[in-house]
């Protein structure tokens, strides 16, 4: 859903999910495409929960142990402050495959996920090699350097990813988002022996998921509107958990808030 200046709502409450947009299906076997860790933002171990998600999960608000961030994702947990995925590409065949386009498919704007924040933290990692903001109305591939710094269209800078027969290939995707919470899967669409086709990834058995941290980079107002500003600044999240040396910690969601210099 958009809105009427054709830009997405920031942080839905209501209205929402809305019916699954850029809707597409595996029409080919010759790619294998597999997820192999799914983070978020800034590879980090930080996760919110929706008061489905919580249900399913209700060990998230231990402050004794950890959750496991796999396990997490499966109950419906969705990526704070964006996604990372790191990602496997296998020729299946005996011939050259070239992949011409990768883009979220299948997304489907969710109600923003309140229930629980868990920060566990990490230390990061490399930058992305593909970026996707996902709160435009298509979200298309664009190249990232070494700094992180985003560039143009990824298929412009790079006309095609080629696998020579049976070549595996890793990349990280970065999944963005400021403004709201997102389901989705990601089709890759390639050509072998002169024929085209697309596969479905998935996060394992279940979508993508990635919502907007209440407190998200400090840039990320410059596209609000003061209306907008002054209704993501008023959510709370109902829990917060944090890691804290080797501990974890409880945190109100009052001073989660105040502590946030975005708002």
């Amino acid at each position: 859903m958009t809105t009427s200046s054709g830009r997405r709502p920031v942080a839905p409450v209501t209205a929402c999910p809305t019916a699954a947009q850029h809707s597409a299906k595996q029409t080919g076997n010759d790619l294998l495409a597999t997820t192999l860790n799914y983070l978020a933002g800034s590879l980090q171990d930080n996760i919110i929960l929706s008061a489905q998600s919580l249900t399913k999960l209700p060990e998230a608000l231990s402050t004794s142990q950890s959750v496991d961030m796999d396990y997490g994702y499966a109950q419906g947990a969705f990526a704070s402050d964006g996604g990372v995925a790191r990602v496997a590409l296998e020729n299946r065949t005996g011939r050259k495959i070239s992949i011409y386009d990768v883009r979220p498919a299948n997304i489907v704007s969710e109600c923003l996920p309140l229930a629980a924040l868990i920060e566990y933290y990490s230390e990061g990692g490399d930058p992305a090699q593909m970026v996707f903001d996902m709160d435009a109305a298509a979200p298309i591939a664009k190249a990232m350097d070494d700094s992180g710094k985003i560039l143009g269209k990824y298929f412009l800078e790079y006309p095609s990813i080629d696998l020579d027969p049976h070549e595996k290939k890793t990349f990280l995707w970065s999944f963005l988002t400021d403004k709201g919470a997102y389901t989705f899967d990601m089709l890759i669409s390639y050509e072998v022996g002169g024929r085209k086709a697309q596969t479905i990834l998935r996060n394992g058995i279940v979508p993508f998921r990635v919502a907007t941290s209440l407190c998200p980079p400090p840039d990320a107002r410059l596209g609000m509107t003061p209306d907008e500003v002054q209704h993501m600044s008023s959510l709370r999240y109902e829990n917060v958990r944090q890691r804290d040396g080797l501990k974890i910690i409880e945190k109100t969601p009052a001073d989660f808030a105040a502590e946030c210099a975005t708002w």
